[in-house]
């Protein structure tokens, strides 16, 4: 019976998505042609020690003494993340990958009058993915190919003594193509909300030449998109050069002809200092399946026998994806997806074999660009394996969920945002069944420099 809800569930989001009125706002937006390359290397580290004194009963056998001795414990971690995103977008082609390079490398050491222990753990692990959506028509059908790896190398070893007393080396590799084909399109529109915001303060402040047109903005959003590509590596010199080729664009347009302390302050304050969030309008619907290859392997020196396994799997995707924008303050998103997963050639009990939903449907409100209010519904159905007794069974897993978050954007240096979720679970294994939870969160932070 769970399992029919499935698609009910499916063909009453893709009615919900597709039958709202067309009076969009934001949606006529089209995002130009853009090529974006962004690298980031971010290094982590940290670490203590600790010089302590413990005492140590020792038992003969008719009395028992107390020795006193020294420990000295210190403990360093690092990491080193190289990030890689990279975007392209054209009518006929999206492309969206990301790579991931991270090394760490974990050291702990204790030593006392007696014994020396260490242990250490270097471990590297590799991502990447691509998206490509290739467009076939002007009805926006295309075909979807998603390529992805992941590699993993750990090693764990503790000494005593300088003995090593335990060894464990851990390797891993997944690679997976996804080939798909869908409908539709969800184009950013975040450019054109924040340029409606820029130009309309101006002529609220009397600070046009001339009445504004929607071709006006039109021409500002485009040429924002296309400036935020640009790539400095000093952020000074970024600012002066979107601001000119702004207050250029202005004078061509004949929109700004004297230009006065405010009408730089405005213009700098919402081009600088806005939280500009994601916003996207339209629809997209695909199916994917995607093949998988998986294997693992670890050796232990304290075991005989090493530990591997490989097989192949085949995951099997239809979504759902809607952003509606309502107008300049509130937008709707919904999502529905059914999922699959069949192992192919493992000689064990194929229990792993899954079937999953996740439904939704959230309401955001934008008040303006310092001040987010999100909302969202969701549902998810995952069967699920119990082991009871030696025995695998199959069973659902139920989720409903509500979470609403509000951010307030005070500042560059201080933000102050909150959130509160409420969910009930109707198993999480064969002993806890019906969970229901309340969390929040209240953060506020602030960057001294």
């Amino acid at each position: 019976m769970k399992k029919t809800i499935l698609p009910f569930a499916f063909f009453f989001c893709f009615i919900l998505a597709f039958s709202q009125d067309k009076n969009f706002d934001l949606s006529k937006y089209k995002l130009p042609n853009i090529k974006r390359h962004k690298l980031q290397l971010s290094f982590n580290s940290n670490g203590n020690q600790n010089n302590y004194t413990e005492e140590d009963e020792l038992i003969y056998n008719s009395h028992s003494e107390y020795r006193s001795f020294d420990v000295k414990k210190s403990h360093f971690n690092t990491k080193i993340d190289l990030l890689y995103n990279y975007f392209f977008n054209t009518k006929e082609k999206i492309v969206i990958s990301e790579t991931q390079f991270s090394p760490t490398y974990k050291f702990q050491k204790e030593k006392t009058e007696d014994t020396k222990d260490s242990y250490y753990q270097p471990e590297i692990t590799f991502k990447t993915s691509t998206d490509i959506s290739i467009f076939l028509n002007d009805k926006n059908v295309f075909i979807n190919i998603i390529p992805e790896l992941n590699f993993r190398h750990s090693k764990d070893q503790s000494k005593i003594n300088g003995e090593t007393n335990y060894k464990h080396i851990y390797n891993s590799l997944e690679t997976s193509i996804g080939l798909g084909i869908g409908k539709g399109r969800l184009e950013p529109v975040s450019d054109l909300w924040q340029s409606y915001f820029i130009l309309k303060n101006l002529e609220n402040d009397g600070l046009l030449n001339r009445t504004l047109k929607e071709s006006d903005i039109f021409e500002f959003a485009t040429k924002s998109s296309k400036l935020k590509n640009k790539r400095f590596f000093d952020y000074r010199l970024r600012k002066i050069e979107e601001l000119k080729t702004l207050d250029s664009l202005l004078h061509n347009q004949q929109l700004i002809i004297n230009s006065d302390i405010n009408y730089f302050t405005i213009l700098n304050d919402y081009w600088s200092f806005a939280n500009i969030w994601e916003r996207h309008s339209g629809n997209v619907m695909k199916l994917i399946s995607t093949p998988r290859y998986i294997s693992w392997n670890q050796k232990n020196m304290n075991k005989h026998n090493d530990d591997d396994e490989s097989f192949f799997d085949l995951v099997s995707k239809i979504n759902l994806t809607s952003s509606k924008q309502i107008n300049l303050n509130w937008e709707r998103n919904i999502w529905c997806e059914i999922s699959s997963r069949n192992i192919l050639n493992r000689e064990e009990d194929t229990a792993n074999d899954f079937m999953a939903g996740n439904f939704g449907v959230e309401y955001n409100y934008f008040p303006n660009f310092r001040t987010s209010i999100r909302s969202n519904l969701s549902f998810t159905a995952h069967e699920s394996n119990v082991l009871f007794e030696g025995d695998i069974t199959k069973k659902w897993k139920n989720e409903i969920r509500f979470y609403t978050s509000i951010n307030y954007y005070i500042s560059p240096q201080l933000r102050l945002s909150g959130s509160i979720g409420v969910s009930h679970m109707n198993r999480l294994n064969h002993v806890m069944t019906d969970l229901f939870n309340i969390g929040y969160h209240v953060n506020l932070s602030y960057a001294i420099f």
